[in-house]
């Protein structure tokens, strides 16, 4: 039986592999030989470098670090107010779940309270002006109105005539 051939890549992969092997072994042992007249006689005029010598032993590490970063959540909501008013009282805290309808914040009611006494005087004054404008059954059954400065004007323009 005759033996099988190398494959074809292992015969070309060969000698690149042989090369770098014998450039390994030959830097290994100029690295390991070292300089042996380094070693045998110092040159004159160095002097030796003071070294020294601590004693290895085990000690807590602090596993802590301080970085400056900025954190967005996943998940925010915007909240907007649907009145004026400074907000005297806060009822939830950053990060808290709230449901729909949870109150959030208590604002000061002086600012609404002004408005709807406001608005209620403004009412009220319109209505009291359309009962004036409201017509009334005069002496004789006939519907009259008359508005007072309607009735100033008709009284000069009366005046003017009887003059002339």
């Amino acid at each position: 039986m005759r033996p099988k051939p190398f494959p074809l890549m292992l015969t070309r992969l060969f000698p690149t592999i042989l090369i770098a092997l014998t450039t390994g072994a030959s830097l290994a042992a100029a690295g390991c030989g070292g300089n042996k007249q380094a070693a045998a006689g110092a040159a004159p005029g160095s002097a030796a470098v003071p070294v020294s010598v601590e004693v290895v032993a085990p000690k807590p590490v602090d596993r802590t670090t301080d970085y400056i970063a900025t954190l967005k959540s996943r998940r925010s909501s915007e909240i907007r107010p649907q009145v004026e008013g400074i907000i005297t009282k806060i009822f939830v805290r950053s990060g808290d779940r709230v449901s729909a309808g949870t109150p959030l914040v208590q604002i000061d009611p002086a600012k609404q309270q002004a408005t709807l006494s406001s608005d209620e005087a403004s009412r009220a004054a319109q209505e009291a002006e359309l009962i004036d404008r409201e017509p009334r059954a005069g002496a004789h059954g006939t519907v009259a109105f008359i508005h007072p400065r309607t009735l100033n004007g008709v009284l000069w323009e009366l005046l003017e005539r009887s003059e002339r």
